[in-house]
């Protein structure tokens, strides 16, 4: 009898290999991604318990689904960057317009960063090439509610080290510029003298 994976499994591979393509390509450094992926971890089980809502079948689809929405949100965020120099946010929704009004040129970064895309979606492939091998079955009760408060600790963790994160080196707050200043943006009036 084959071994079919936990899709737990999958949900970490997709949001770490994610997380750690947006720290290359987009931030272009992978340090300071311990808080990065302490962050997705809460993603995970999130989905994850998602994924154990529906039956067999629907639990498919869902996972299907939502791995497409979420490369694509990914790929959206690096050409984003990548046409305007900033992290999409909700407060960049207008300059998304500018995306239309200059679509020619987003597709010319798109298809100039076509090998960048094609890794976003590895994960995907991954998906419909191993499907067979991935257990979309409800999981038994006992492992949602272990997860759950994995997921509770997790989530006050992160919290925890938000708020002690003084220095600002897991929150991004000092940014090293690539001709290697440091810059600080917490600084206050009181500083500067």
């Amino acid at each position: 009898m084959e071994i079919k994976r936990n899709i737990i499994f999958y949900w970490l591979f997709l949001f770490i290999y994610l997380e750690v393509l947006t720290k290359i390509f987009i931030v272009k450094s992978v340090g300071n991604i311990f808080f990065g992926i302490l962050n997705t971890l809460i993603y995970i089980i999130i989905f994850y318990l998602l994924s154990n809502i529906f039956k067999e079948k629907g639990n498919k689809r869902f996972v299907f689904l939502s791995s497409i929405i979420i490369i694509i949100y990914y790929v959206f965020q690096c050409i984003f960057f990548r046409l305007f120099s900033i992290i999409f946010s909700f407060n960049s929704i207008g300059m998304a317009g500018n995306v239309i009004d200059f679509k020619t040129i987003a597709i010319n970064v798109a298809l100039k960063n076509w090998y960048i895309l094609i890794l976003y979606f590895i994960p995907l492939i991954l998906l419909i090439c191993f499907r067979k091998k991935i257990n979309f079955k409800r999981d038994k009760l006992k492992n949602i509610f272990i997860y759950m408060g994995s997921g509770i600790v997790i989530y006050i963790l992160s919290v925890l080290f938000l708020a002690s994160d003084k220095a600002g080196f897991m929150t991004g707050e000092i940014m090293t510029i690539d001709c290697g200043f440091e810059l600080n943006h917490d600084l206050s009036f009181s500083d500067m003298k």
